[in-house]
């Protein structure tokens, strides 16, 4: 596939994500680490976390402020942060509330206000919404309640 092909492929995944892609989404594209650390040399990709970057096309917006730390953080955005995801609430959380697998040690990410709870939680209680992994909705009205 030439390269064009491939940046026009992975463009779309970052117009999905609020400008947000992981490695993973990337190589899916086709995109490989090479043509990554090109990019991110020209400062046209932003690492801002393990395996994770963020377009300088796309404007910092309140979506990609939650996305960016719940994908850091390896878990499922949660209580006022997935009411927010799922369009329960309008008003953007302060802080960025997630669940993490129980053995998983998230440190403070510099830039965002986060909030982790440590537990395993059942498939049935996790949906993505928008391509992140937030609590299902039942789960989520229940905590903030």
């Amino acid at each position: 596939m030439r390269p064009i092909h491939v940046w026009s492929d992975a463009a779309d995944v970052f117009a999905e994500h609020d400008g947000v892609a992981t490695l993973a989404q990337l190589r899916a594209a086709g995109v490989t680490e090479r043509m990554i650390a090109s990019r991110v040399g020209a400062r046209e990709l932003h690492r801002v976390g393990c395996g994770i970057y963020r377009s300088a096309l796309h404007p910092h917006s309140d979506r990609a402020g939650i996305r960016i730390p719940v994908l850091i953080a390896g878990g499922a955005a949660d209580r006022w942060t997935a009411l927010y995801w799922h369009g329960l609430i309008e008003d953007v959380p302060r802080r960025v509330t997630v669940t993490v697998p129980a053995g998983r040690r998230v440190r403070q990410m510099s830039g965002y206000l986060l909030d982790t709870r440590r537990r395993n939680l059942d498939a049935l209680d996790l949906d993505v919404v928008d391509g992140l992994p937030v609590t299902a909705k039942p789960l989520t009205v229940l905590e903030v309640c």
